[in-house]
């Protein structure tokens, strides 16, 4: 069995197919670090992506420090959202930004995320 705070496969988005659907007709989240794109999907639950790139961040250390804090984030909201893909963006200089401030600008993210899907069902 599962745990609910697991990263598993099947709560990441893993194949271009699933990338291209969120990316085509999305409901969108924007503030200074991050840009949260989602659709519903047919899947039990909420499922992640992430496309961090280098053109936003340049050091391979800071974008993975944001995948993790991203990541985390997920985790323990994930039971909270509802059956949707997300793929977060991350934008220039969010590396250098605190960690609480990290976790508070996606917190925020995942709040209006589910209030904006809730108001499109």
């Amino acid at each position: 069995m599962e745990s609910d705070f697991t990263f598993a496969r099947s709560v990441r988005l893993t194949q271009a197919l699933q990338y291209r659907q969120v990316f085509a007709n999305p409901i969108r989240t924007v503030d200074r670090y991050f840009t949260l794109l989602a659709t519903s999907n047919n899947t039990d639950g909420a499922r992640l992506g992430l496309a961090v790139s280098k053109k936003s961040i340049r050091k391979a250390s800071g974008r993975n420090r944001i995948k993790r804090q991203i990541r985390e984030s997920f985790r323990h909201t994930r039971i909270q959202l509802p059956a949707i893909d997300i793929v977060v963006m991350a934008k220039f200089g969010a590396e250098k930004i605190p960690s609480l401030q990290i976790r508070n600008s996606l917190e925020q993210h995942w709040i209006k995320l589910t209030r904006l899907c809730e108001k499109s069902s």
